[in-house]
């Protein structure tokens, strides 16, 4: 298998195990402001602006804003989302923005630490929200746009998998 294919391959594979993770999150009303790089470490100390997060148009500041409206539902409300499709795009395959050194060096006892940890990734996300309130139910589509960034305190730890190997560092949704 060539490196492209490698690299291909496991930005696939990472968007799928965000997807699975967040919508997870989502559907078991579980906060996923820690899945964002507005509350990484490592990205604070390095200079990286909040997360940008756009919900139907509205601007949110901040990770913990967007949990708190969604913990905020009306009691007998619940919300489901059904994923049908998931599109991934590398849009860098060597990002290096507030990379550990130890990431940067070539280290051949550690061979998946290689070019397949340094994605950012551009993931879409389409599906089904269905909203039941009471004895009513309405279904609507959604579209989700997610700019990913590799969680350097995860993939530092070699072999680490899963779902927290990346960072939400933009997201635009909208369910119509």
């Amino acid at each position: 298998m060539s490196s492209q294919d490698a690299v291909i391959r496991a930005s696939t594979e990472a968007a799928k195990n965000f997807v699975d993770h967040y919508y997870q999150c989502l559907n078991e009303v579980r906060p996923t402001s820690g899945l964002y790089v507005t509350n990484n470490r490592t990205y604070q100390e390095a200079g990286h602006p909040p997360a940008d997060i756009c919900i139907n148009g509205q601007v949110y500041s901040s990770p913990e804003d967007v949990d708190v409206v969604r913990r905020s539902n009306p009691t007998g409300r619940t919300t489901r989302y059904k994923v049908e499709s998931i599109d991934a795009h590398i849009l860098n395959p060597d990002y290096r923005f507030a990379a550990p050194p130890s990431l940067l060096a070539p280290n051949p006892s550690k061979p998946d630490q290689g070019a397949s940890t340094k994605i950012m990734l551009m993931v879409t996300v389409s599906g089904t929200v269905t909203i039941t309130e009471h004895v009513n139910t309405n279904a609507y589509k959604f579209n989700d746009v997610f700019r990913l960034v590799p969680n350097w305190d995860v993939i530092a730890k070699y072999g680490t998998k899963g779902a927290k190997r990346f960072l939400v560092a933009s997201q635009t949704l909208r369910v119509f």
